[in-house]
């Protein structure tokens, strides 16, 4: 019967404080003229991970730079959102390394960039927030043109 089948709960960390815990159960037969019952508890804690650190860009150009941050142990994938400084919508991409290129950047702009890890069910808080500018659009020769 229903002696085999579990329920399976989770509990938000948030609810949970430093120290001791108390979880209360509530048990129901299915049938009053039931004499059988069985029941197992079993709470498993899954850690966060950290958030990234040591943020940097690097070879910054016109429309694109290099982001990176230091490995995160455990570090399933990362989440990364950039955006426009000023804006109020981020551009999100998931990455797997600590590394991302991000192109098609306007020239001559200042971003805003943060990252968090993914290491199991729980995901770190987001990094601090960094900035960068792009640079700006290179100078094109002009061509066509003459001395007398």
């Amino acid at each position: 019967s229903g002696e085999t089948s579990y329920k399976v709960f989770s509990i938000s960390p948030a609810l949970l404080i430093t120290g001791n815990n108390v979880i209360a159960v509530e048990i129901h037969q299915n049938s009053k003229t039931s004499d059988d019952l069985s029941f197992n508890l079993r709470l498993i804690g899954i850690q966060s991970c950290n958030p990234p650190s040591n943020l940097f860009e690097t070879n910054i150009s016109s429309t694109q730079a290099l982001l990176g941050w230091a490995i995160i142990a455990n570090a399933l994938e990362y989440k990364l959102q950039y955006r426009v400084l000023g804006a109020s919508t981020w551009k999100n991409k998931t990455v797997y390394t600590n590394q991302v290129l991000l192109d098609n950047l306007l020239p001559n702009t200042n971003y805003e960039w943060r990252v968090k890890t993914t290491c199991t069910v729980i995901g770190s808080v987001f990094s601090n927030t960094e900035s960068f500018s792009t640079l700006p659009p290179p100078c094109i020769e002009p061509a066509g043109l003459y001395t007398n």
